[in-house]
């Protein structure tokens, strides 16, 4: 799934953006943006508790006709800007595109808008060169499993971890104390007993079991399971989150519909109770 193992995958497919325009920032709904490269290609990103990720893609969207001061600052900051590296920090499920701006006066900024894909708690966080945050999606305010503060104007910091970095030991651990890596992969890693199969070749792919998952490499682990192989990660979650995009739509029709049938059927009951009576 997309942890921080398929992150690093796929930021090593993404090398090649590099030193590259952005054209334009646009915001389809408060969780979800997209940056129009020079080279016309799209880097969307989904803060969305239920499916964030980023990706590269061609795909057309719908602009909201809504704005926001985040959106504001984004495309002040950001609109016109050089990005010049996307980096993951360490194995977490952090992503941080590295942009050179320039203000109203010609003065070189160096700002850093940094993706934190945690699931409900996913941030989208606005930051200068001096580490202070310009503006969030979510501010953050210290609790007893996180000190962390995120509010516009205040230093940035990384969230403490104990867990250990994979690409950075050769230990199979018995439990998985690894960071970001799903119980998909630790499974796998267990199955061959090597933390090496999470350097295997990137081989986008589906797997439709008991369950659908998606993942940046064969997963040997899961038998009797469906393959369909991609060309990129980037076009594998493309796949993957319209299909699910697709079946939530779905799901909420029919429920709409199956609420709908039961108000006209208490409507009719309650009719012919007051007719016989």
């Amino acid at each position: 799934m997309f942890d921080g193992v398929f992150i690093h995958h796929l930021i090593e497919e993404m090398s090649y953006i590099k030193n590259i325009r952005i054209n334009k920032v646009n915001r389809i709904n408060d969780y979800e943006y997209f940056l129009i490269l020079q080279n016309k290609q799209k880097l969307f990103f989904s803060l969305n508790s239920n499916n964030s990720h980023f990706r590269i893609t061609t795909q057309d969207f719908v602009n909201s006709s809504k704005s926001s001061n985040l959106y504001q600052n984004l495309k002040r900051y950001l609109e016109s800007g050089i990005l010049t590296n996307i980096t993951q920090y360490q194995n977490d499920r952090i992503i941080e595109l590295n942009v050179i701006s320039f203000d109203e006066l010609g003065y070189k900024k160096e700002i850093k808008l940094v993706l934190e894909f945690f699931g409900r708690n996913a941030n989208l966080i606005l930051v200068d060169e001096n580490n202070i945050i310009i503006d969030c999606l979510k501010k953050l305010f210290p609790t007893a499993n996180d000190d962390r503060i995120i509010l516009p104007k205040t230093i940035y910091k990384y969230p403490l971890s104990d867990k250990i970095n994979p690409f950075e030991t050769d230990t199979v651990l018995g439990f998985n104390n690894y960071q970001g890596v799903s119980s998909l992969c630790f499974e796998e890693i267990k199955y061959h007993n090597s933390i090496d199969v999470i350097k295997r070749a990137t081989k986008p792919l589906i797997i439709k079991g008991t369950k659908t998952y998606f993942y940046c490499f064969e997963i040997n682990f899961l038998k009797d399971s469906v393959i369909t192989t991609y060309t990129s990660l980037s076009q594998l979650l493309e796949s993957f989150y319209e299909q699910k995009n697709i079946n939530a739509s779905f799901n909420q029709e029919q429920d709409y519909l199956s609420n709908y049938i039961k108000k006209e059927i208490e409507k009719i009951y309650i009719g012919k109770r007051r007719f016989c009576s």
